[in-house]
């Protein structure tokens, strides 16, 4: 209600304050939910979302935007190469790895790939489940993924499916074999939010 009252009427009164002071403000909102169909559910205020619903700007997922990837990669490689008074630079095959992940935690997941590559000199390598699971005999040498990154794209996708199936961390947990905790916990690694 404070907050609606900021918005139509531009006023706020300080904490423990006893006069209402006029206030000169533009307000920038961001989110990753739908809010029109919060509303419809009653779970986002209606009155709220009209008031901040003034000039929405869709910023898609970095998934659909994959010509930004390059850029970005490289001006956190730039940010992170300063920080830790590195040099570390991205081949070829790396953006190609980067430009086929989907990037479930979006521009959040990339910079702190690109911040570990830095720090560990460990490169990125994406390999999907789907187009290696079933091939790995027939894989050469060279394409043979690293272990934990194919053992972690498999369980992020599990959780994934099990999300769209059960909607709650404890069904998903007992459907896993899981405790809750483990699957939260979990979920939080891969930067999936239910």
């Amino acid at each position: 209600v404070k907050l609606l009252r900021v918005l139509q009427e531009r006023v706020i009164m300080k904490v423990g304050g006893t006069r209402e002071k006029k206030v000169d403000v533009r307000v920038i909102t961001a989110t990753n939910q739908n809010l029109e169909k919060m509303v419809k559910e009653n779970t986002f205020r209606e009155d709220l979302y009209y008031r901040i619903n003034i000039v929405p700007i869709h910023i898609p997922p970095l998934r659909e935007r994959k010509e930004d990837i390059h850029v970005l990669a490289y001006h956190f490689l730039a940010k992170y190469n300063q920080k830790y008074a590195k040099s570390m630079e991205l081949t070829n095959e790396q953006m190609e790895h980067m430009l086929r992940y989907p990037w479930p935690g979006n521009v959040r997941e990339l910079e702190n790939k690109i911040e570990r590559y830095v720090v560990t000199g460990q490169p990125f390598l994406y390999h999907s489940a789907e187009s290696s699971l079933f091939s790995l005999d027939a894989l050469e040498e060279r394409d043979i993924p690293r272990l934990t990154d194919f053992l972690e794209e498999i369980e992020r996708k599990i959780l994934l499916a099990a999300l769209r199936k059960y909607k709650t961390t404890r069904e998903m947990a007992k459907s896993l074999g899981l405790n809750q905790s483990t699957i939260v916990r979990k979920m939080q690694k891969y930067n999936i939010t239910d």
